[in-house]
């Protein structure tokens, strides 16, 4: 329900507090949406065979396990399966969807409504931690023992990850830490 003090607030006194809700809604899609992408794209690529008469080719089991709907949920399953996610994680990326879901299609209706609780930075930088760490075992188990070459002998490993989990980061710390 819309409260007439939020309303009131946002629109006479105080910009700030709803550049500040925009923002953080803005993050914490960019980090979900980041997020479940590295999950699928990961197991995709996963149980990717190659290229056939210009077409993508996978695996059996990556058609029939973890694509289609619900291939989000498959894939986190995957990595609890890979000992990557725990089940709490499972937990969590239940919450956050729905969180996400709720941000998307009800923004604008939550934010004057009384009951709305800003959004956590917490929550942002939660999904960023999974993301390095899904990148760091991605690197570490799969593109060392499948493609050893590709990563150099002094590399540093500690803390690697994707383009877009380190891009998600600067943004994140540029905004919350300034």
């Amino acid at each position: 329900m819309f409260s007439p003090d939020k309303v009131k607030k946002y629109i006479l006194s105080d910009n700030d507090a709803l550049k500040d809700e925009l923002v953080k809604a803005g993050l914490y899609i960019m980090a979900y949406e980041t997020f479940k992408n590295n999950i699928i794209d990961s197991v995709r690529v996963f149980y990717w065979d190659g290229v056939k008469d210009g077409k993508e080719q996978y695996a059996n089991e990556y058609k029939v396990r973890y694509s289609g709907k619900r291939c989000f949920e498959k894939s986190c399953q995957w990595f609890v399966k890979m000992k990557v996610l725990s089940k709490d994680d499972l937990n969590l990326i239940k919450f956050f969807t729905d969180l996400r879901n709720d941000i998307a299609h009800r923004f604008l209706k939550n934010i004057c409504d009384d009951k709305f609780e800003s959004i956590a930075k917490e929550y942002i930088q939660i999904m960023i931690n999974m993301n390095y760490r899904i990148d760091n075992w991605w690197i570490r188990e799969i593109e060392m023992t499948t493609n050893p070459e590709s990563i150099p002998e002094n590399a540093i490993l500690e803390g690697a990850a994707s383009v877009p989990t380190y891009l998600l980061s600067y943004i994140y710390d540029k905004y919350f830490k300034n």
